[in-house]
């Protein structure tokens, strides 16, 4: 994913969830070099609320802390922890976002994209300096190399994300250290609890399907397993 000025790349995705909705971002772990433009994906596509899945850390399959203990200023991006809630699968944390780029058409703007960006997109938050707010949510039940142990710490992390991003017509941002694995079964998981609510059914392998065919590494076992199975359709 490049940014809307063509000034960086992302390794994401946008991925469609539940009625072939845009409803994901879904990313690589940022690296410690590319968070400044991590937190400006998160400006530019309005995203208020943002999963984390993989375990902090060092190493392949870890996250390094890319968010502020306080308050840190990345590439004239001013990142603010407001607040952070810890409950039994999931820490919650509020950040304030504020553009410090100054615009090279009148000098005085808060923001650059204020005449040159923002026709390509007049909507996003940071046309008015205002502060951007995004609600994180670190899942805490699912550790390296194996699978979280019932599926009541997942729904509970998605039942409380969908609750939180049920007014906003901005994308979910969902990364784990691959952009595909972690990510890919909370987005089908995700759905299908859309589906649930709205349908009073599941249609496991249309799901699983779908969200596989939007990116590479998304749902290799679970499809292949299907597939076995005779890829019917699951009620």
């Amino acid at each position: 994913m490049a940014s809307k000025d063509q000034s960086f790349y992302i390794n994401a995705s946008f991925i469609q969830g539940y009625d072939h909705a845009l409803s994901f971002i879904v990313a690589q772990d940022p690296m410690e070099h590319t968070t400044n433009e991590f937190w400006w994906m998160i400006v530019e596509h309005s995203v208020k609320t943002l999963v984390v899945l993989s375990e902090l850390g060092d190493g392949q399959s870890k996250c390094h802390c890319y968010w502020p203990a306080d308050e840190f200023d990345c590439d004239q991006l001013k990142v603010k922890l407001i607040e952070e809630e810890m409950s039994q699968y999931y820490t919650k944390r509020v950040f304030s976002l504020i553009s410090k780029k100054v615009c090279e058409d009148c000098g005085s703007c808060p923001v650059k994209c204020v005449h040159s960006l923002m026709n390509a997109f007049p909507a996003s938050p940071q046309s008015t300096g205002e502060p951007h707010t995004v609600i994180q949510y670190q899942f805490l039940a699912w550790k390296s190399g194996v699978v979280p142990e019932s599926t009541v710490a997942l729904f509970t992390l998605v039942d409380a994300v969908l609750t939180n991003n049920a007014t906003s017509s901005s994308p979910l941002l969902v990364h784990c250290s691959g952009g595909g694995d972690r990510s890919s079964v909370f987005v089908a998981f995700a759905s299908l609890v859309k589906q649930l609510r709205l349908e009073e059914r599941l249609d496991i392998f249309q799901t699983a399907r779908y969200t596989r065919s939007q990116r590479q590494c998304m749902l290799k076992t679970i499809v292949s397993l299907l597939r076995q199975g005779g890829g019917e359709d699951v009620y």
